[in-house]
């Protein structure tokens, strides 16, 4: 999680894994909330705007980002999943990603590993 002037930016990527490389980023500013909501972009900004995520869901190992309509037809895939190992790592994007979320999508706990 970052916080610059404000806005904070929270995300995650696949770098340090031999796979396809992805990267995901919630940006918003908690204080003003913007009109349009969270900023939510997968892999380039081609795939990001407002209004993108219908929900979350947090897993003890990492979370589960289901995506609306829009993005998901356009990115051709439903939603995104993250295994996060380091304990750490995992509880600041949590917060992040919580504390962006202004009612803007809805977050839900899942007492079961991802």
């Amino acid at each position: 999680m970052k916080i610059d002037e404000g806005v904070i930016t929270v995300g995650a990527s696949n770098a340090n894994s031999n796979d396809e490389y992805h990267t995901f980023v919630f940006v918003a500013n908690p204080d003003e909330p913007d009109a349009e909501g969270t900023y939510f972009e997968i892999d380039d900004q081609v795939h990001g705007g407002y209004r993108n995520v219908k929900s979350v869901n947090f897993y003890k190992n990492g979370a589960k980002i289901i995506l609306m309509e829009s993005l998901a037809q356009e990115y051709e895939h439903n939603e995104i999943s993250v295994v996060i190992n380091n304990t750490n790592d995992f509880i600041l994007l949590k917060n992040g990603i919580a504390k962006l979320c202004n009612n803007n999508y809805q977050i839900n706990e899942i007492n079961e590993n991802l």
